[in-house]
């Protein structure tokens, strides 16, 4: 049990005592042990190194990797073989040991060739918890005398803080030979987490897609599968979810009947489609000569086709998407970024960055930002459920409204930690959620908040 001292510790926005940091490794044991790996022993001086980290974090409010890993380590154990940090932030602990887990960069260290370890978790003024942790593999180090036992250990974490989206996570594993001693410690450079988000169909939860193929499931957005684990030839570019009525549905009984869990195409640049869950492949753009990169996707409402499109304007369609036409041969002021159809698949809108619209098949016109001079880019885009308006939205996250789009508010003039990256409308018209290119989620109107997917980065 938390003692008094520790609670204390933690209201008063204090990094977390030592027992604080044994509960994460304890947790990381856990998962290595279920993993048939060998545990790995505490090192005080890597404890320092993760507890002086996170308040530094929290004290500049800012996630990131420790710029000279290396050249700390080598203070402590200056034989190191490899080394390694993640770094969270997040509504509580379970999230980001969730996060951890689902991107192979966070997860190789966490089940990695090491064997000492040091941790630190702590809350920030916010109520978000910040995680540290540090891994090294030294030769002689100790390590426990027999593998952890048991499963990973549930979490203790300060409740979730519905007003403070989830911001990021990252990873670094080094060698000496790839980071002279003193030098910082070599890292993929970060990728925003998310690159699209999808509502359910009755809008009671919604699904985060990042450029890794990672998906994250909110509310009652059943988690179908992703290419988190996946070699990609390209980054994922949209998350399309099944249309309600489309697909093969699937459910489970229960006492209240049966609950379809439907599922969601994600779509790659170089236009390779991923199917998951009743999610019907009907085909893709892989291995064909692209002019430019695919951009957006959407299905149409029988859930039996798709329509990509890339940065030109160009469209394809797929499955029972009928083509309406395209931009591809127009000399455009700037590229698209968005496509939206129609409630009966009879049309699309094509958004462009710079606000500009173009309406094909049964789409109506109703207005565009083309010419505005915009603050931001239009990142993406959403139509209303009868097909009369629509809502564009900028990187700044200012919301624009056309047709029968009712506004119910925005974040433009916020202080964002990553600019908008996608937008979804709730089905039944009354509001939007936006999500951040860190994961962070914004709901607005109807539009009900069920969580924020944590930064990969």
């Amino acid at each position: 049990m938390l003692s008094g001292a520790l609670i204390c510790a933690l209201a008063l926005l204090q990094p977390a005592a030592p027992a604080a940091g044994d509960q994460n490794l304890s947790w990381v044991n856990g998962t290595r042990s279920g993993n048939g790996l060998s545990a790995l022993a505490e090192d005080s001086g890597l404890d320092e190194v993760a507890r002086s980290h996170t308040e530094a974090m929290i004290r500049q409010d800012s996630l990131f990797h420790s710029s000279n890993l290396a050249g700390v380590i080598d203070q402590i154990h200056p034989d190191w073989q490899r080394i390694g940090e993640n770094v969270g932030v997040g509504p509580s602990s379970a999230d980001i040991d969730g996060a951890f887990m689902r991107s192979s960069e966070h997860r190789v260290n966490i089940l990695g060739s090491f064997n000492l370890a040091g941790t630190a978790t702590a809350v920030g003024p916010d109520g978000r918890v910040w995680i540290t942790q540090e891994f090294a593999l030294v030769p002689g180090g100790r390590a426990p005398a027999r593998p952890a036992v048991g499963s990973a250990p549930a979490r203790r974490a300060p409740p979730p803080a519905p007003d403070s989206p989830a911001a990021g996570a990252g990873s670094a594993a080094v060698s000496p030979g790839a980071a002279p001693a003193g030098a910082s410690a070599d890292r993929p450079e970060p990728r925003p987490a998310a690159t699209g988000v999808a509502s359910s169909p009755d809008g009671a939860g919604y699904w985060v897609a990042g450029h890794d193929g990672g998906v994250f499931s909110f509310g009652d957005a059943a988690f179908a599968g992703s290419l988190g684990d996946t070699t990609l030839n390209a980054p994922v570019a949209a998350v399309v979810p099944v249309p309600d009525g489309g697909g093969e549905r699937m459910g489970t009984r229960s006492q209240t009947g049966v609950h379809p869990r439907p599922g969601y195409w994600l779509m790659g640049a170089d236009g390779g489609v991923f199917s998951f869950g009743d999610a019907r492949f009907a085909g893709s753009l892989a291995g064909m000569a692209m002019n430019a990169p695919v951009v957006a996707a959407a299905a149409t409402p029988d859930g039996h086709g798709y329509w990509l499109v890339d940065s030109r304007g160009g469209v394809f369609s797929l499955g029972s998407a009928p083509f309406m036409g395209s931009t591809g041969g127009l000399n455009l002021s700037a590229p698209i970024t968005a496509i939206t159809p129609t409630a009966d698949g009879g049309g699309y809108w094509l958004v462009a960055a710079d606000g500009g619209v173009f309406s094909f098949g049964d789409a109506p016109f109703a207005g565009s930002l083309a010419g505005l001079g915009l603050n931001s880019p239009v990142t993406g885009a959403a139509s209303t459920p009868d097909g009369g308006g629509y809502w564009l939205v900028a990187a700044d996250g200012g919301v624009f409204s056309f047709g029968d789009a009712p506004f119910v508010g925005s974040v433009a003039g916020k202080r964002l930690n990553s600019p908008i990256a996608a937008l979804a409308a709730s089905p039944n018209g009354r509001g939007y959620w936006l999500v951040g290119g860190d994961g962070g989620v914004f709901s607005l109107g109807q539009a009900a908040f069920m969580g924020s997917s944590p930064e990969l980065g």
